[in-house]
């Protein structure tokens, strides 16, 4: 935020003092995090991918579950393909399938039909898959201690090994962006691999600040991190061969996954269920609401304004994300609207933080006065 130039403060206050009321309002409480079903799973489900309608949920010795989301609130299975081994992940492309499947590597099934998936294929792999993602015609598949495996899938009938890289830990999960993979790599946080060249990964960089990274998301220039033993971790990947921390928040659990929707991440927090955390400052993440859940959060996917837990032996959990109306107003975070609150303002204006800018233009100025008077009359829905 910018400088600004500080009139008087007697200036301000006899301003307030003509336009505030001595009356206050209560702000209206809202609840972020509304469940509204939980729903019986074969297996044990530690992951959930949403495509197309469709919630895909590896489920470890039961295989892959494939539910109908049409009815947020009323789920309905559609059909399973049991896997040979332990499914832990899964990406979808099109009418396709690529399953992590643990001691048996790489599965490719085809799902046109969701209440009768083939198998197209399978690719074993060194070490156990753990986490997939498909980007063109090539399949990136973590496999723990053996680092990222790279397939060729342009026929996924014949998916041919093309290129490997033995990353510092052990790779449990992947995101990609661009022509760059993240990958949680357990005892190592997050390994930075340029796959420019699937033939020929090469690490970037390696951020083991961390101690138990099982997942994370990407975001613009930062990554969040599910660490479970940290918590939420946000970090600076602006410079990818480089990257540093900006800010972190020790949950009530313990983070497995992490999806983000505009400034609110929503991290599967293991036996605390799910937590809804404010990163509109990367420094200074701060817990908004928490929801507890049966069973173990593992993994989370948001859809249509809904999130969709994968919780383990209990199945999944459905949970509504209600927006909370805003109430910048309330300077002083104590739920109530009242003059103290523009004490608050001033002590925001005189110290240039972020609270000062009522009128949302990145700068503090004495215009914001004006502005947060009139968020203080229009008060809290």
């Amino acid at each position: 935020m910018q400088p600004h130039q500080n009139p008087s403060r007697a200036a301000l206050t006899l301003a307030a003092a003509a336009v505030l009321s001595a009356s206050q309002a209560t702000c209206q409480e809202c609840d972020l995090l509304e469940p509204t079903v939980a729903f019986a799973l074969p297996g044990y489900t530690d992951n959930i991918e949403i495509a197309n309608n469709l919630a895909f949920v590896p489920s470890r010795d039961a295989g892959l579950h494939i539910l109908d989301l049409t009815n947020p609130t009323d789920p309905v299975l559609l059909g399973t393909h049991d896997t040979p081994g332990d499914a832990l992940g899964v990406c979808v492309v099109q009418h396709t399938a690529y399953i992590a499947d643990y001691q048996n590597g790489l599965q490719i099934v085809d799902i046109s039909d969701p209440s009768a998936p083939p198998l197209i294929a399978n690719a074993p792999t060194t070490s156990g898959a753990t986490d997939v993602v498909v980007q063109g015609q090539n399949a990136f598949v973590t496999v723990g201690l053996g680092g990222l495996v790279v397939f060729d899938v342009s026929n996924p009938a014949m998916p041919v090994e093309i290129g490997s890289l033995q990353t510092p830990g052990h790779a449990v999960a992947i995101t990609i962006v661009g022509s760059t993979a993240y990958i949680a790599d357990d005892l190592k946080g997050m390994a930075v691999v340029d796959i420019t060249n699937p033939t020929n990964p090469v690490l970037l960089d390696s951020f083991d600040d961390l101690f138990y990274t099982l997942d994370l998301s990407i975001v613009g220039d930062t990554a969040h991190l599910a660490d479970y033993s940290t918590g939420l971790v946000l970090v600076d990947i602006s410079l990818p061969a480089n990257p540093s921390q900006l800010g972190v928040l020790n949950t009530p659990g313990r983070v497995a996954d992490v999806e983000t929707i505009g400034d609110t991440a929503y991290a599967a927090d293991g036996n605390s269920g799910l937590a809804a955390i404010d990163i509109s400052d990367p420094a200074n993440p701060t817990l908004i609401d928490s929801l507890d859940l049966p069973g173990n959060a593992n993994s989370i996917a948001i859809h249509n304004a809904h999130a969709y837990l994968a919780t383990g032996s209990t199945g999944i959990s459905v949970v509504k994300l209600n927006p909370c109306t805003d109430c910048p107003a309330d300077t002083n975070n104590d739920g109530m609207l009242s003059p103290t609150d523009f004490t608050a303002w001033v002590g925001a204006f005189n110290s240039n933080a972020p609270g000062c800018d009522q009128n949302n233009d990145g700068v503090c100025t004495p215009t914001d006065f004006t502005a947060w008077v009139g968020n203080y009359n229009a008060g809290c829905d």
